[in-house]
C-alpha cells in the first residue's frame, strides 16, 4: 500500500511540474514575435531598413570588408605588423578563424542576407495601400541580398546559398561559385523589374534600376561574360537609364561635399551624426573607419597604404 501511495505522489508531482513548465512558457509582452511583427506597411519598411543598417557593422562597410578589399586591390597594400592584415596583400590566408577580417565579415554578411530573406518571405502577405510600394521593398531586398552574395562570392567563392529565413539549427550546403553567380543574376534581374527609375531626394541611398544593371554588369564581368556585361551597361550609357555623366573635376568623387553626384550609381550613405558603437541600439554609428586605417600613425593606424602610382597620379 505504501509503495502504491509513493508512486501516486511521484506521478502527481510530475503532473504538477509539467503544468508549471507550461505556465512558465509565456511570451514576453514587451517583445514582438515574428508572427506578431510582419503585419503593417511600417513593419515592412522597418524590415528593409534593417537590411541597410548592416552596411554599418564591423564586418561590413564600417570597417573590415572595406579594408580587406582595399588591401587585395591594385590600389592598396599593407606593411602592418599585424601579420593577418599584411597577409591579405600577399594573398596568404593561413588563419581562417581570424575574427577581425574574416569571421566577423562572414557573420555580418549572412546576418544581412537573413534580414533580406525575412523581408522577401514576410512582406508579400502584408496589405499595402499602394502595391508599387510593396514591389519596391521586395526589389530592394533582392538587390541587397544580391549585393551581399556578390561580395561573399568575391571573398570566399563556394558558399552556402540561403534563400529563406534561417534558424539556429540550419546547416546549409556549400554551393559551387557558378550557382552563386546564377542566384545573384536572378535576384538582380528580379530587382530591376520592380525598382523605380529614380527615388525622391528624401530616399537617397536606395537602389534604382541603374544600380541593378550596374551590379549585374559587375557579376557578368566576374564570369568574363563580356557581351552580357556590355548589354547591362548600355542601359546606363545609351539606354533609357542614361541619366549619368562625368563630373567636371574627378576629385569631386572623393570628398564629402560632392556625394551622390552625376557619376553616382549606388552609394552607401555614411555620416557622423551618431557617435555610438556598431551594435543594434538606436544610437549606433553610421560612419566608417576606412580613413583611420590608412592615416599616418600620428593620426590613425597606418595598417594600409595607397600604392605610390595612385598617389603620384592624383597630383
Amino acid at each position: 500500500m505504501k509503495k502504491i501511495f509513493l508512486i501516486t505522489v511521484v506521478f502527481l508531482n510530475l503532473l504538477s511540474l509539467s503544468s508549471c513548465d507550461n505556465e512558465l512558457e509565456l511570451n514576453n509582452p514587451n517583445t514582438l514575435t515574428t508572427g506578431q511583427y510582419w503585419a503593417t506597411e511600417s513593419d515592412a519598411q522597418a524590415g528593409i531598413n534593417s537590411a541597410y543598417a548592416m552596411f554599418y557593422k564591423d564586418g561590413m562597410w564600417a570597417r573590415w570588408i572595406y579594408f580587406r578589399l582595399d588591401l587585395t586591390s591594385d590600389e592598396g597594400f599593407s606593411q602592418s605588423p599585424w601579420i593577418e592584415l599584411a597577409d591579405w596583400t600577399r594573398f596568404n590566408y593561413i588563419n581562417y578563424n581570424f575574427w577581425e577580417g574574416n569571421s566577423v565579415t562572414w557573420r555580418d554578411t549572412y546576418k544581412a542576407i537573413f534580414r533580406c530573406n525575412q523581408v522577401i518571405a514576410n512582406v508579400p502577405k502584408i496589405e499595402f495601400k499602394n502595391e508599387v510600394d510593396k514591389k519596391n521593398i521586395l526589389a530592394e531586398a533582392k538587390f541587397l541580398r544580391a549585393l551581399n552574395y556578390y561580395y561573399a562570392a568575391i571573398l570566399w567563392e563556394n558558399i552556402p546559398i540561403v534563400l529563406e529565413p534561417s534558424t539556429p539549427n540550419d546547416r546549409p550546403e556549400q554551393k559551387n561559385i557558378t550557382e552563386v553567380w546564377k542566384q545573384i543574376e536572378t535576384d538582380l534581374n528580379d530587382a530591376y523589374t520592380d525598382l523605380p527609375t529614380e527615388w525622391s531626394s528624401s530616399q537617397t541611398g536606395r537602389p534604382d534600376k541603374g544600380a541593378a544593371k550596374a551590379m549585374l554588369a559587375k557579376v557578368y564581368m566576374q564570369q568574363r561574360k563580356w557581351p552580357e556585361a556590355k548589354t547591362a551597361l548600355e542601359y546606363l550609357i545609351t539606354g533609357s537609364g542614361a541619366k549619368y555623366s562625368l563630373v567636371a573635376n574627378y576629385r569631386d568623387n572623393f570628398t564629402d561635399v560632392n556625394e551622390n553626384n552625376n557619376e553616382s550609381v549606388f552609394e552607401i550613405q555614411f555620416g557622423d551624426q551618431r557617435k555610438g558603437g556598431t551594435g543594434e541600439d538606436p544610437s549606433a554609428a553610421v560612419s566608417s573607419n576606412r580613413a583611420q586605417f590608412f592615416a599616418p600613425r600620428s593620426i590613425g593606424w597606418s595598417d594600409g597604404q595607397a600604392r605610390y602610382w595612385l598617389v603620384e597620379g592624383s597630383k
